[in-house]
């Protein structure tokens, strides 16, 4: 991913004047008054050692995936839209997720995750390619209207299958998904877009799975459908009121959550709200929130039963993951594609078969959505592909960076995690650190520009951003300060 000339600036630059001025001032301290793209954090020379360049350390270990049985022949990914995954059983949360806490049980799930983004697009890319989205040559823009679609070439998990001889199949909640943005592929055999997930299923969903699993019986080959729900999505809003516990207060509270209008409204009046209304607020607005989740969950529920009764999940490896979280007011907004906060980016990826085929258990090593890929792959006994950044789960090193990324005009992010440490750096300001071990709902920024680790964090947000501006280099001025 890195690209040689770019870690060579890096390291010539390091400590110097010129062009590169210095990076953002100590906490507390204001923006950056010149260009962003520097090679390290103080005013002391300082060269970044080798680990901070690295986007990834060689893999080691032994795969974490393990089957109690042969080896699936099929494959199943389930992803879910907008899953803030704190709002589960699993993590937290409360009760109202008990299909999805009860598969994960049986399941080895990626419990240290992360998403490559705070939104669709790029998260699915970032899934369905093993690799970062920069690596394509491209990153999706979350403004400005319609977005470019992936580039012709793109390679994914579809493409690498067909050529496995597999047969593979779409249904999708969310025109991301579509061969319109080529985030998947260009050209799905079958592709169905719909909302919401009941009725996907239920007016073409059913017809596009039979359909696959027929061809794949008739050809003697393997199969491989996804399926993506875009419930937990904005809005709020399951199909009746018994999801809702607080549904009988609903009606008589000043804003209506249920809507995107609602809240709206709720997001503007925030800032004249009592702590007691402020409390109120978020108490309904997780209230709605977890009804979509159990909405989707009880809806996943019958989707197993109805593809168990059409065999789809016999000899199948079946992947729950999540393409982005979701903000609930924790950081002062609803929904995603705000901030880089475990809410918005913090990711679920869990991996499962009938009958106990896979040995259960809990991963709490550093993966994120390009260790799907090569994790899959190797279960299923396939060879890896050339340009995979992502590691067969169990065998990336500890000490591995993972980055996300918006690319949202004035309001761009981008985050690198290494360890418990996280760093985001908004565009044209200082960055933040937070200690996501001491610190998991990131209220306390520790960012300190002598700190050694936190100068390594910065070395890599700063490769990765002159990576972006080397493709995007209109956006240069924009992350710099006014």
């Amino acid at each position: 991913m890195v690209m040689l000339h770019t870690l060579l600036w890096l390291l010539a630059c390091a400590g110097q004047g010129g062009d590169s001025a210095a990076p953002p001032g100590p906490q507390g301290g204001g923006a950056v008054d010149s260009a962003v793209v520097d090679s390290g954090i103080g005013e002391d020379p300082w060269v970044p050692p080798p680990e901070c360049l690295a986007p990834d350390p060689d893999p080691i270990g032994e795969p974490a995936l393990v089957f109690t049985g042969d080896r699936p022949r099929n494959l199943l990914m389930i992803s879910v839209d907008s899953l803030n995954i704190f709002r589960l059983g699993r993590y937290g949360g409360t009760d109202n997720s008990p299909t999805l806490d009860a598969l994960l049980a049986e399941s080895l799930v990626l419990d240290a995750h992360s998403t490559c983004s705070n939104w669709t697009f790029p998260g699915m890319v970032c899934a369905t390619t093993a690799a970062y989205p920069l690596s394509s040559g491209f990153m999706p823009t979350v403004y400005g209207g319609k977005p470019d679609p992936a580039p012709a070439g793109m390679r994914t998990i579809t493409d690498w299958l067909r050529e496995e001889g597999y047969v593979s199949g779409l249904v999708s909640a969310n025109f991301y998904l579509s061969s319109d943005f080529r985030s998947i592929s260009p050209d799905y055999e079958k592709i169905v877009n719909g909302f919401p997930a009941n009725l996907i299923f239920e007016i073409n969903g059913r017809d596009v799975f039979s359909q696959v699993l027929a061809a794949a019986e008739a050809e003697g080959k393997p199969w491989y459908m996804h399926y993506h729900a875009i419930d937990p999505h904005a809005p709020y809003e399951p199909p009746d009121e018994s999801y809702f516990d607080v549904y009988e207060a609903l009606p008589d509270y000043a804003f209506d959550l249920r809507t995107e209008a609602g809240i709206a409204a709720m997001r503007s009046a925030w800032s004249s709200m009592s702590g007691e209304q402020r409390l109120e607020a978020v108490t309904y607005l997780n209230a709605v929130y977890d009804a979509e989740v159990r909405y989707t969950d009880d809806w996943l529920a019958v989707l197993m039963d109805k593809l168990d009764a059409m065999g789809a999940l016999d000899d199948t490896l079946v992947v729950f993951w999540s393409d982005h979280g979701e903000q609930l007011m924790d950081h002062g907004e609803v929904g995603h594609g705000y901030d880089m906060y475990d809410t918005e980016i913090g990711g679920i990826a869990a991996f499962w078969m009938k009958g106990g085929g896979v040995r259960a258990g809990s991963w709490t090593g550093p993966t994120d959505q390009r260790d799907i890929v090569p994790t899959v792959f190797d279960a299923l006994g396939l060879p890896a592909r050339e340009g995979w950044e992502g590691r067969v789960v169990g065998t990336a090193d500890p000490g591995r960076g993972r980055y996300a990324m918006q690319l949202k005009d004035v309001d761009s992010k981008q985050a690198l995690r290494r360890g418990a440490l996280k760093m985001i750096f908004d565009w044209g300001r200082r960055p933040r650190v937070y200690n996501t071990d001491a610190d998991p709902e990131e209220q306390v920024d520790i960012y300190d520009r002598g700190n050694e680790e936190h100068k390594c964090l910065w070395a890599g947000i700063q490769l990765q951003l002159e990576e972006l501006l080397a493709i995007y280099p209109e956006y240069r001025d924009i992350a710099v300060a006014p």
